[in-house]
């Protein structure tokens, strides 16, 4: 799936009027909507200006496309990039959101199936080929992710594990309900407790729901 995520750190334009910054926001994607809606580069222009609006929201918001779909729908994702300190402000824009007919306004990065093999940094990092474990973490569920070829000083891992998590279990409930988040590689001895990441999501929900019954 194309998408195009944007951490967005660039300077705001210039607000006019009364409306509140989400109300601008909207009224500047309205407006742009056709082309939007028909963008297929990410190095449109166009996303350019829609990250400069989207920054007067706030500084920390995200976005992503979908694809046009078969029902001539498209999505687009309001992220909080990962930062838990920028979740209202996606709370607050979402609320604001128009009703649109072609588009579906989705707050946080959703959960994907399947899981997008991901290209990082001249790497590629193949979900089918990352194993996990879930270990109660208190209220919550920790997660050991384990890598063939783990290089304990490359960040690029970091990066790729959380952005596999956010794919395969939501941006929400990675902020929200898992715990810790261990990083390793294959060779550690867990590997034969653990499973696939493609396998993730039914895992984590079925330890969600068994963490639930021993905290009731």
């Amino acid at each position: 799936m194309l998408r195009k995520i944007l951490t967005l750190l660039c300077s705001a334009l210039p607000i006019t009027g009364n409306a509140t910054q989400e109300a601008q926001f909207w009224n500047w994607f309205v407006e742009n909507e056709s082309a939007l809606f028909s963008f297929t580069s990410p190095t449109d222009p166009l996303l350019n200006d829609l990250t400069r609006q989207l920054t007067q929201v706030n500084a920390d918001l995200a976005f992503e496309f979908s694809l046009v779909a078969q029902d001539g729908r498209r999505e687009f994702v309001i992220s909080a990039n990962g930062l838990k300190e920028a979740f209202p402000a996606v709370e607050t824009l979402y609320a604001a959101a128009p009703t649109l007919e072609r588009w579906d306004i989705i707050k946080y990065r959703p959960r994907r199936n399947p899981v997008h093999t991901l290209s990082i940094g001249g790497r590629e990092f193949d979900p089918s080929k990352v194993n996990c474990l879930l270990v109660k973490d208190g209220a919550k569920i920790g997660i050991v992710i384990m890598y063939d070829d783990y290089e304990q000083e490359n960040k690029l891992f970091v990066q790729a594990s959380y952005l596999l998590l956010d794919e395969a279990l939501g941006e929400y409930a990675v902020e929200m309900q898992v715990g810790f988040v261990d990083i390793r590689s294959r060779e550690d001895s867990w590997i034969a407790q653990s499973f696939p990441l493609t396998e993730l999501a039914s895992e984590f929900d079925a330890a969600k729901m068994r963490l639930a019954g021993q905290i009731e």
